[in-house]
């Protein structure tokens, strides 16, 4: 088993399920023993998204339970609605306005804390 990191450019389409695009656009250029741990999008110029994406590979050496691809959602069986967890994503690196090299999000957490 290896984890690596690779690049690649995914076409920009119009489409109504968007995540489901990007997994068929990043499975398609797997092979069968690699799976995605890692997906970014890390730049767009209207005509394609650069990625970056961390794989896993060397899926059927060893015995045992496969990992799943981080695009797989399985939602719970049951809904708690008593309580919930809030989650602020921060983007960094290129183009990002807030956090990064480019910002500091402390300001931002305190906004919405």
């Amino acid at each position: 088993m290896r984890l690596f990191e690779q690049e690649l450019d995914i076409p920009v389409k119009d489409v109504d399920a968007p995540l489901s695009y990007l997994e068929r656009a990043v499975l398609d250029r797997l092979p069968p023993d690699e799976i995605p741990v890692r997906f970014v999008v890390t730049q767009g110029d209207g005509q394609s998204w650069h990625c970056e994406l961390g794989v896993l590979g060397g899926m059927d050496d060893p015995p045992g339970v496969r990992p799943t691809s981080i695009f797989e959602f399985i939602p719970r069986e049951v809904e708690n609605t008593d309580k919930f967890v809030a989650v602020l994503l921060v983007p960094t690196g290129i183009g990002a306005e807030i956090g990064g090299h480019a910002g500091d999000a402390g300001p931002v957490a305190r906004l919405l804390a």
